[in-house]
């Protein structure tokens, strides 16, 4: 049974060391890239915004500029979706850790050693943001093409608005 105990502390050791080598190569990459995640997304909005007003306006849109918007909008999402499975990776890991711990609850200085380092996992921001603005996640992707759509019709109804106005002075 102490073997066990001992062959467990080290597992644990392990598991925390490489948390925590995990923990700080994503808060270097955080504080190295954080503001170029917030310009490339902001990027993908103003073009996303910026072609839903081309094709508006224009009568046919070639199949070289729907290739072009398909490989501009790709890196956002591989990107967007890599930041996001490693949040959901990290709370994993927390809750398998949690679930472990519970097997151990005749061992208390085990139990107390796996619930530490879980609630340890827990606290540390685990996380991708752009520049702290906003989480990077999959519910991104949404808020940004939802925020394209709106201003887009915002857009399209102030030049209604507008090609009307244009229409009753020229009559």
């Amino acid at each position: 049974m102490k073997s066990d105990v001992g062959l467990m502390r080290g597992l644990l050791r392990n598991v925390d060391r490489m948390f925590y080598d995990l923990y700080m190569v994503s808060k270097y990459f955080r504080s190295i890239f954080s503001l170029q995640m917030f310009l490339n997304l902001s990027a993908t909005f103003c073009f996303g915004l910026g072609y839903c007003i081309y094709v508006y306006n224009s009568s046919l849109t070639e199949v070289i500029d729907m290739v072009f918007v398909v490989i501009y909008s790709a890196f956002p999402i591989i990107f967007i979706f890599g930041c996001d499975a490693t949040r959901k990776e990290t709370e994993r890991v927390i809750a398998t850790c949690r679930k472990i711990g519970e097997k151990f609850q005749d061992n208390p200085e085990i139990y107390r050693e796996i619930q530490a380092l879980a609630c340890k996992m827990a606290t540390l921001k685990h996380g991708f943001t752009a520049s702290g603005f906003f989480p990077i996640r999959r519910s991104l992707l949404l808020s940004i093409s939802g925020a394209i759509a709106t201003y887009f019709l915002t857009f399209e109804q102030i030049w209604r608005k507008g090609e009307k106005k244009e229409n009753s002075q020229t009559n």
